[in-house]
C-alpha cells in the first residue's frame, strides 16, 4: 500500500512539473533547442571522427629512440551531437605477443554560455585531466602544462585521404621549439 502511495504522488509530481514546464515554456517549443542547435552546429566539423580506427603509433622517446604501437580509437556522437566521446587503446608486441599498454578515454564538448570547447581526459594512470581546445578547421589542439613548466600539445587533423593524423609534442621553452613525442595515423575501419 506504501509503494502504491509513492508510486501515485511520483506520478502526480511528474505531470505537475512537466504541466508547469510546458506553461513556462516559449511559444517556439523545448528552450533548450537553441542551444542544443548550436552546440551541433560547433561541433559539426568533427563529426569525420565519428567511428572505429586503427593504425601505426609511434612513440618519440627523450633519449632519441622509438617504440611502435598499433593504436585503436572509437569514436561516437553523444548529447543530441554536442559532444564526442573518444577511447584510445594502444598495443605493442612483448616476446611474441600483443599487449595492451594504452588505455586512454575522452569526452570533447561544445559549452554554448562560454562559447568554448573542452576536453576532459583519462588515461588510465588514475588521474583526470582537463584541456582547453582551439578548434582548427575539421582539426583541434589540446593541451596542458605541466609542474615542471613543461608544454605538451597534441594536435588532431584529417589528411587529404581522410585519415586521422594526430601528433603530440613538447616544449620546455615557452613554445619557442618542440619536439615530437608521439604521431598516429589512423584509418577508418569498414
Amino acid at each position: 500500500m506504501m509503494r502504491m502511495r509513492w508510486l501515485l504522488l511520483t506520478a502526480l509530481l511528474c505531470v505537475t512539473q512537466t504541466a508547469g514546464a510546458q506553461a513556462a515554456r516559449p511559444a517556439g517549443g523545448d528552450p533548450r533547442a537553441a542551444m542544443q542547435a548550436e552546440a551541433r552546429a560547433a561541433m559539426a566539423p568533427f563529426a569525420w571522427l565519428v567511428g572505429e580506427w586503427e593504425g601505426p603509433a609511434t612513440v618519440h622517446t627523450p633519449n632519441g629512440g622509438t617504440m611502435s604501437l598499433s593504436q585503436r580509437e572509437t569514436v561516437t556522437s553523444a548529447a543530441f551531437g554536442s559532444a564526442l566521446l573518444i577511447q584510445g587503446r594502444g598495443s605493442m608486441t612483448m616476446n611474441g605477443a600483443a599487449r595492451q599498454v594504452w588505455d586512454a578515454a575522452g569526452l570533447m564538448g561544445y559549452d554554448v554560455p562560454t562559447k568554448k570547447f573542452s576536453f576532459a581526459s583519462a588515461g588510465g594512470s588514475g588521474m583526470m585531466q582537463m584541456f582547453a581546445v582551439t578548434a582548427q578547421g575539421e582539426g583541434f589542439t589540446w593541451g596542458y602544462t605541466d609542474a615542471a613548466g613543461t608544454v605538451n600539445q597534441f594536435v588532431i587533423t584529417r589528411t587529404s585521404d581522410g585519415k586521422w593524423k594526430e601528433v603530440g609534442s613538447t616544449s620546455s621553452d615557452g613554445g619557442k621549439s618542440w619536439m615530437v613525442t608521439i604521431e598516429l595515423l589512423l584509418t577508418r575501419r569498414p
